[in-house]
């Protein structure tokens, strides 16, 4: 069946001041009220600020049922509340969501917390395409979700409501149906501004960049513009490395490539490979060279006139159709291109192998790659992404390790006013500087986790440093106030945050009996002959020797007076 344009172009309207996008497909009405609210306009301190919301929002619906199936989700730039079924049902769900974000039930807010942070633990943070995340955002704006929603611990009630307030109104959010706005449709949403997509950060010193992890296969991340062009490198480039990464060398099991927008103007562009065992380096130098081949001018064209076809018919199911409305509301909420679907048929039509050339151009000036280990050379004409900072804080409080051995090595850690640095060495370095601090980690027992907008992060424990009694009063006048999150004490059968260095009963003994007897011995002497004066002063001698190990045992580990507990650590 083919669908014209003007049957598949959304109709818009208005309701209470809320932008609705809307087209009629069959089947159950979908209601989908979506705000300009998600996990880039976090911080890392507050990240679950809407993710709280949405579940509060929801509860007064969930526990006492409704007739419409419902959820909602949050992702980097919305918070979305979703329902499908009878017209008058979904008109219900929609304005009781509206009417409930103007009065959460703050009584639950300990409780969806607790819930939340669960939820979280069924989700993994790991894989190639989280850390790419991290490695090249950090733990701000599209980094974030990336990391773990630590607001979730200790986000209160004054602070889930300012968030509801000013993120949640009606200029802020855009309604898609997949059919006529239903009568008696309300949606009191208060006021509120409308809130555009936030900058990108970077973690990054410039592209194209690299590092190093795992040894499972290669990924790369890139940003291009959003162009029709971009969905067609996507597909040139998926249809190259498939051919010869799993059909040709067997080196890969399913290269995979994804294009998604990311704000208003530009697109993410990735290309994951898993790696046959043995097969690092043919997946590696095939990534490597993938942009490198479209950008120099080899486009498959067949590839490109396939992609054409499946891209111009259109679409002809009611799937389609709703993926249609959807993204014309998405792009209405945040401020994209309005357009027809005449349009993008004219401009999927139009694009030749030379735009492709051009996006591959851009996407490999952009691109982040992750690298398995041991594979390293050849990446000269790129950057490494830092492993260490540039920023160094070099006046302040000093603390030094805590070793094994006073022969070892110690790392030295310094407070001050610009930040804190750990230092393995002069020129190898951490940092977490004061003012782009994203999140301080605090610990009743005194131990703090900092984290840097440039993806730093920082483990202080107070029991691995000489005065470690200090260290987190130290660090929480240096951190940005707004930064800390309160973290609660280890539950059962945790490990506590901080060890506790106690020396082992050898220690004691052996020093007590060698001391003991060189007493004995001396008094011997005394009492009988001047025989023993040799041996008496190698006892002596040796007894010095385990007294001042054992002085030297305790103070590399911050321990004082006498043992309260014997244990071998």
């Amino acid at each position: 069946m083919s669908v014209a344009g003007d049957q598949v172009d959304v109709r818009t309207t208005e309701v209470d001041g809320v932008r609705v996008v809307w087209l009629p497909v069959e089947g159950p009405l979908i209601g989908s009220l979506m705000f300009r609210s998600g996990r880039a306009d976090e911080t890392l301190a507050t990240s679950g600020l809407s993710h709280l919301v949405e579940h509060l929002a929801l509860y007064p619906i969930g526990s006492g049922g409704h007739a419409t199936q419902f959820n909602g989700y949050v992702d980097s730039l919305s918070t979305v509340f979703h329902a499908s079924g009878e017209p008058s049902d979904v008109a219900d769900f929609l304005g009781r969501v509206c009417a409930g974000l103007a009065d959460l039930p703050f009584d639950r807010l300990d409780a969806e917390r607790r819930i939340l942070r669960s939820e979280a633990d069924q989700r993994s943070q790991t894989g190639p395409l989280m850390s790419l995340l991290r490695w090249r955002y950090g733990p701000v704006t599209y980094g974030l979700p990336a990391y773990d929603e630590l607001g979730l611990y200790d986000l209160d009630e004054q602070r889930t409501r300012d968030w509801a307030a000013t993120r949640f109104g009606r200029e802020n959010a855009v309604l898609w149906l997949s059919g006529e706005p239903p009568s008696g449709l309300r949606l009191p949403l208060g006021d509120g501004p409308r809130i555009p997509p936030p900058e990108p950060s970077s973690a990054l010193d410039a592209t194209p960049s690299w590092y190093v992890e795992g040894t499972s296969g290669a990924a790369l991340l890139t940003t291009v513009d959003r162009t029709s062009a971009a969905t067609a490198l996507r597909h040139v480039l998926e249809k190259s490395l498939r051919a010869r990464l799993r059909y040709d060398q067997g080196a890969s099991y399913s290269p995979n490539v994804m294009y998604e927008p990311r704000d208003a103007s530009t697109g993410h562009l990735w290309v994951v490979a898993d790696a046959v065992e043995g097969h690092q380096r043919a997946v590696r130098d095939d990534l490597l060279t993938a942009l490198e081949a479209v950008s120099g001018g080899l486009v498959d064209e067949q590839a490109l006139a396939e992609w054409r076809r499946e891209t111009g018919r259109g679409p002809t199911e009611p799937g389609h159709l709703r993926g249609w409305t959807h993204s014309r509301a998405w792009e209405t909420l945040i401020g994209g291109e309005d357009r027809t679907f005449e349009s993008l048929m004219a401009e999927v039509a139009a694009v030749g192998p030379e735009d492709v050339q051009r996006t591959a151009e851009q996407a490999r000036a952009n691109a982040l790659y992750l690298l398995p280990e041991g594979h390293r050379d050849g990446l000269g004409h790129m950057a490494a992404a830092p492993i260490w900072s540039s920023l160094a804080v070099t006046s302040g409080q000093t603390f030094l390790t805590l070793t094994d051995s006073p022969k070892k090595p110690r790392t030295r850690l310094t407070v001050g006013r610009e930040g804190v640095s750990v230092f393995n060495s002069d020129t190898e370095y951490a940092t977490v500087p004061a003012d782009r601090c994203a999140a301080a980690l605090a610990w009743a027992d005194g131990r703090r986790v900092l984290f840097s907008e440039d993806g730093f992060r920082l483990d202080l424990v107070p029991g691995r440093w000489e005065g470690g009694a200090g260290l987190a009063p130290s660090v929480d006048s240096v951190v940005p106030a707004g930064s800390i999150v309160r973290m609660p004490a280890p539950g059962p059968g945790e490990e506590p945050s901080v060890p506790q260095f106690v020396e082992p009963r050898r220690q004691w003994i052996g020093t007590g009996l060698f001391s003991a007897l060189t007493v004995g011995v001396a008094a011997a002497g005394v009492a009988s002959s001047t025989w023993l004066v040799f041996p008496l002063a190698v006892l002596a001698a040796w007894s010095g020797l385990c007294v001042r190990e054992l002085v030297a045992f305790r103070r590399v580990r911050g321990l004082t007076g006498l043992p309260r507990r014997w244990r071998t650590p």
